[in-house]
């Protein structure tokens, strides 16, 4: 069975949840299409994450890899372009990485494989804000975007690699009283599961060419 790894962040920067971490738990097991759905949470750890992004990869071998992190403050969904070899910022083990490269001697930056500006148009067409993006950072949203990109080039798989932001979730802005930009969790999964649709249509052609 074709798989997609999708991956979610654990909260951080002092926030108590991270939507990506309810996102990937929710479609953790599901079937799209004929194909399951992987959902993995990372943690926010430099050290930590290269090597279990690596080691899910090698174990499921998936056909994509589609990673997910917050994007604070952002009104909409945003499919990540480029990915850059550079890493700053502290993370949740307190490792301060300053201006590090993430693969040394790796490109200078790779290009998402996903087909992003097909996303974005698929998404806005029912009714899902989007945006594509061309700056994912130098955080840990672009770390793992890089390696991913990294490994699928190295590794010969999976065949399509990107990243998507995501703002935060309504119930939890509500919950503490914010005014922060959000989208409703239950949109936001369903986005994911639209990506997922448009990614394996470019892996393997109309998923519903056998029911016309």
């Amino acid at each position: 069975m074709v798989k997609i790894l999708i991956t979610g962040f654990e909260p951080f920067g002092g926030d108590e949840e991270n939507p990506t971490r309810l996102i990937a738990s929710s479609i953790n097991g599901r079937i799209i299409n004929g194909a399951e759905l992987v959902g993995l949470v990372l943690p926010v750890s430099y050290s930590r994450v290269k090597s279990m992004l690596l080691d899910a990869l090698r174990k499921e071998k998936p056909a994509a890899y589609i990673g997910m992190g917050l994007a604070p403050g952002s009104p909409v969904i945003s499919v990540e372009k480029f990915a850059l070899n550079i890493a700053n910022g502290k993370d949740n083990d307190g490792y301060d990485a300053d201006d590090e490269a993430i693969i040394e001697d790796g490109p200078p930056a790779y290009i998402s494989t996903l087909p992003v500006k097909l996303i974005v148009s698929k998404l806005r067409e029912v009714g899902i804000p989007a945006r594509e993006s061309y700056y994912a950072g130098s955080y840990l949203c672009n770390y793992v975007m890089y390696l991913g990109l990294h490994y699928s080039s190295t590794l010969g798989f999976p065949s399509v690699s990107g990243f998507i932001h995501f703002p935060y979730n309504s119930e939890y802005v509500s919950g503490r009283g914010s005014s922060n930009s959000s989208l409703p969790l239950s949109l936001m999964i369903n986005a994911v599961i639209r990506v997922a649709e448009v990614v394996l249509e470019k892996l393997v052609g109309n998923p519903y060419k056998e029911k016309q």
